[in-house]
């Protein structure tokens, strides 16, 4: 009885210590993340070129995320992402002088998209490890909303700041806080996974072909919201941080608001019924957005768009972690980053093929829309 409190004891306590490391991640890179993108293209680079600067950052996701493992198998989860802290640190000083390089922007890119892998193999497999199948979607559900919840003013503060005191100063302090974000990972001890991953073995695992197809489409649909959403508020409201900021804000808002209530209720009534209803409703709110253009539209499908992911990414993402543990918890991460990285660049990719940069943004909400209304058949 002793050892079963103690060993719950330590998988509330590893959980805590990704929520509030997400927390603090999110919340300094809140400040930023939504602008980068209007940056790179405030800077002199094309729409083309800022497209295949992402294409290789969230290829580089994908494609290191075995190096990654193995580099988690030698030093541990915890001390990868500490020896990651200043790679991301050294990304961001990279975009904060990005028109000054000595080196081609499309090299930064692979180097972010490298340090992302070393992250998100990390923190995803400590997840996988420590959270339970009777209360995963609960779990899943803090796991989204909290970081959501610190992050909550991030956009439009980073809007303010990017206003009055340029983007240079919001790249220095969004660094400072993702510096004291590694600090509460090492309120207890390592993680060191055995992992030897084998791409063959993988796909070869019952039910893991499906989850191939679903995390390409989950990169789509969430590539379209980082990148192409925002920069069409952006053009929309005539080039306003701010009002670009809030409209993040506002995605946040209805994230916060659902995801708890929706991460419990798939405990209990099951996770397929909530990833159907979203897929309706966010397909819809895509296929509105190709239309939007006042400020008041942008702000409601802002808000929308929040309350409808969490209906899939909840149910989904705790699904998942179900299926990881199944096998090995820490490859099946693996597995699962390498096809979300190959959605994001596919979707792209697509992207790519149309030359005006106004039908770039449609096509892609049109292809967001269309891969969040197939999570109908998952």
């Amino acid at each position: 009885m002793h050892h079963h409190i103690h060993k719950i004891h330590i998988l509330k306590s590893e959980l805590s210590e990704v929520y509030a490391n997400l927390a603090l991640e999110s919340f300094a890179l809140s400040l930023i993340s939504i602008f980068v993108p209007i940056y790179i293209l405030s800077v002199g680079y094309s729409f083309d070129y800022m497209i295949l600067f992402f294409m290789i950052y969230y290829g580089c996701i994908g494609i290191f995320a075995p190096v990654s493992a193995s580099l988690a198998n030698r030093f541990g989860f915890k001390h990868i992402i500490l020896f990651r802290t200043p790679m991301l640190l050294a990304f961001l000083l990279g975009l904060h002088n990005i028109e000054n390089l000595i080196f081609s922007p499309l090299v930064l890119a692979a180097f972010g998209g490298f340090s992302s892998s070393l992250y998100w193999i990390s923190i995803n497999s400590i997840f996988a490890k420590y959270s339970d199948k009777m209360h995963r979607g609960t779990q899943t559900g803090k796991m989204i909303s909290l970081p959501q919840l610190a992050a909550l003013a991030g956009p439009t503060l980073g809007g303010i700041i990017s206003l009055v005191y340029g983007f240079k100063i919001l790249f220095l302090v969004t660094s400072a806080i993702v510096i004291i974000s590694v600090v509460p990972l090492f309120m207890t001890k390592e993680t060191k996974p055995h992992i030897n991953f084998s791409f063959r073995k993988m796909i070869n695992i019952k039910g893991n072909l499906k989850y191939s197809a679903y995390f390409t489409l989950d990169g789509t649909k969430s590539v379209a919201s980082a990148i192409f959403w925002p920069i069409f508020i952006y053009w929309g409201l005539s080039g306003s941080t701010t009002g670009t900021g809030f409209a993040q804000t506002l995605t946040g808002v209805g994230v916060v608001a659902f995801t708890y209530y929706v991460g419990r209720q798939a405990d209990k009534e099951g996770k397929l019924s909530f990833i159907k209803k979203g897929a309706v409703f966010l397909a819809l709110v895509w296929f509105a957005r190709i239309f939007a253009s006042s400020p008041l539209e942008f702000f409601i499908y802002s808000l929308l768009a929040g309350f409808f992911t969490v209906l899939i990414d909840v149910p989904f993402l705790a699904a998942s972690f179900d299926q990881a543990n199944k096998e090995n918890p820490d490859e099946f991460v693996v597995f699962r980053d390498i096809f979300i990285g190959a959605g994001r660049f596919l979707f792209l990719g697509v992207t790519l093929l149309v030359s005006d940069a106004a039908m770039k943004l449609l096509l892609g909400f049109g292809l967001a829309g269309t891969a969040s209304l197939l999570f109908l058949l998952f």
